[in-house]
This record gives C-alpha cells, sequence and structure tokens, in this order.
C-alpha cells in the first residue's frame, strides 16, 4: 500500500525542484530602466529570472542583439559575487553606448542622450560618478551569450483566453502586451483554432471572430521588436 504524501512535503518538494528549475536554466534577466555612465559603462536594473548572473560573464541583449561583459552586479548598494534567481540587482556592462543597445527602441536612446546631467553618488562600492537621467522603460532581456540566449521574435503563436470584451474580436486587433518588461502593441494576424479554455480541445478551424469567454490559437506579430520565449523554455 502507498504511504501517503503529508501535503506541506508535496509544496516542500515542489518548491524545491522550482528551485532547482531555476538554478539550472540559462540565465535571463529582463531589464527594466537603464542609466548611463559618462566612462562609457550602462549600468542597468533587471531582475533575475532564471541562472546566475556574474561578473565578467560576456551577455547578449535581445532584441537589441549587442553582446558586451558584466562589469559588476550590485544589490543594495553593495558587490555581488553572483545573482541568483528572484534577486533584483542593477549591473554594468563595458564599452556599451545607450545606442547600441537601444538602437532597436525607436526614440529611447534619443530621450536619454536629452536628459540634463546630474550628480548622483549612488553609494556603491564599485560605481560613483555623473549619471544623466533615467528611469526609462526598457524592453530587452540579457542574456549569457554562450548558452541559449534569446533573440527577437518577428512573430509568434499564443493561446488567448478573452475574459471580458464589449463586441468581437476578429484579425488586426492589436492589444497591447505585457512580456517580461516589453509592453508593446501586437497583432492578431490569424485566428488559428479555437479551443476549449479549460481542456485545450479543439472546437473550431479558422474562426473568424472570438468573444468574451472563448480562447483560441493565434498567430500574433508585435509591432516593436520584442523578446518572446516559448512555454518549453
Amino acid at each position: 500500500m502507498p504511504v501517503p504524501v503529508e501535503p506541506c512535503c508535496l509544496k516542500l518538494w515542489i518548491a524545491s525542484y522550482h528551485r532547482l528549475v531555476q538554478l539550472t536554466s540559462p540565465c535571463l534577466c529582463p531589464s527594466r530602466m537603464a542609466t548611463k555612465l559618462v566612462a562609457l559603462v550602462l549600468s542597468l536594473w533587471a531582475k533575475v529570472e532564471t541562472g546566475v548572473l556574474k561578473p565578467g560573464m560576456v551577455v547578449t541583449f535581445a532584441p537589441a542583439n549587442v553582446t558586451t561583459e558584466v562589469k559588476s552586479v550590485e544589490m543594495h548598494h553593495g558587490a555581488l559575487s553572483e545573482a541568483l534567481p528572484e534577486n533584483n540587482v542593477g549591473f554594468n556592462v563595458k564599452n556599451v553606448s545607450v545606442k547600441d543597445v537601444c538602437c532597436a527602441l525607436a526614440g529611447l536612446a534619443q530621450q536619454l542622450e536629452c536628459q540634463p546631467a546630474v550628480q548622483r553618488d549612488l553609494g556603491s562600492v564599485t560605481t560613483k560618478g555623473m549619471y544623466f537621467g533615467c528611469s526609462l522603460s526598457l524592453a530587452l532581456v540579457g542574456s549569457c551569450s554562450k548558452n541559449d540566449p534569446p533573440m527577437e521574435a518577428a512573430d509568434f503563436t499564443a493561446q488567448v483566453i478573452v475574459l471580458n470584451h464589449p463586441g468581437q474580436i476578429s484579425a488586426g486587433y492589436a492589444p497591447v502586451l505585457d512580456c517580461h518588461t516589453a509592453h508593446i502593441a501586437c497583432k492578431f494576424a490569424e485566428l488559428k483554432e479555437k479551443i476549449a479554455h479549460r481542456s485545450g480541445k479543439k472546437l473550431e478551424d479558422g474562426s473568424k471572430f472570438l468573444k468574451s469567454g472563448d480562447a483560441a490559437i493565434v498567430d500574433m506579430v508585435p509591432g516593436k521588436p520584442m523578446c518572446v520565449e516559448s512555454i518549453s523554455d
């Protein structure tokens, strides 16, 4: 007779397994904000979702497709030897300008260049000096360049559930999606099939429209460069 598993033990096992998957997966760091340093160093704020971020690591930023080296990693004004999943950190990268990293994001580089210079003491053990205006939203995903780095998605297929909408939704509709730190309008290019939102069973091929309560598999095209990963990744 099988031994019953206590709910608390099962929850602990699931949490431990989830943590192991996070640590062993490739490094993934969606960046929220950027600050330009005078000395050709770019400082970014990000949350480590999976993997480990370390100083000296060579990272690639998608969708800008820029590769550079991490100079330092900091959290709460202190230097870190490594950043683990769920850590919100700041990290500095070498020899990269704002225009290099943000070339795929229309208008962002010009906004940052036009900000007046302000003196800001970070209290950091690794970086102090003159900063230019920051607090600009980014849609960049940093990752280790040697371990399956993410890339820009020209289009992607998504499972969509319409919770509440006053009318019908058809091809050409362009809602704003939040993916990582991106906030971008994506167009419904094709409604491939309508499915049952609980079981995922196919109900109809080539549906013409969706309404509240419907679920479907939809081909989507981002209006701006965007980084999207599959569920398996």
